[in-house]
């Protein structure tokens, strides 16, 4: 005989509170079969209602937590280091960036081929193709599949 539905809503329910590994370890079932449970269109909606749950406590406790840092901050700013201050506003201004659409992250690029000469990029294209000619498929399979470099085959040089 199967677990009982009630087995199984204790165990998603403390699978959102604790996590699918520790619910696990705590109940002695199989990681797979708890996701599994936690997917099943009987008991999602008491995922949901526990997820609901929890990120209100969460956004309880951030408010709470920002009323008091405001209040530290507008009290006595003097009062607070230096280094913490660095802290609250890189945090601050991460949030703010994140929940204003703004960006969160940077990428940079750089040419790589800034400063090669063509005949020089002919040289590294040639000695490519060569590697390749070489090692066969298994050294294509290593590369990064991008836009097409058709390069002129060298010269052939001057036998006179």
């Amino acid at each position: 005989m199967g677990p009982s539905h009630k087995d199984k809503l204790v165990t998603v329910v403390g699978s959102e509170l604790y996590g699918v590994g520790n619910t696990s370890k705590m109940t002695r079932v199989p990681e797979h079969v708890i996701r599994r449970w936690r997917n099943e269109e009987e008991l999602a909606p008491y995922v949901n209602a526990v997820r609901l749950e929890i990120i209100g406590k969460a956004t309880d406790a951030a408010d709470k937590a920002w009323d008091g840092l405001i209040t530290r901050l507008d009290a006595d700013i003097d009062a607070i280091p230096t280094k913490e201050l660095l802290a609250i506003a890189a945090e601050a201004t991460n949030k703010m960036q994140l929940l204003t659409g703004g960006a969160t992250s940077r990428s940079e690029t750089r040419d790589v081929t800034e400063g090669v000469s063509d005949a020089e990029m002919q040289v590294i294209v040639h000695a490519a193709r060569r590697h390749l000619e070489r090692h066969g498929p298994s050294a294509r399979a290593l590369l990064v599949e991008g836009t097409a470099l058709e390069v002129p085959a060298p010269p052939e040089p001057d036998t006179a």
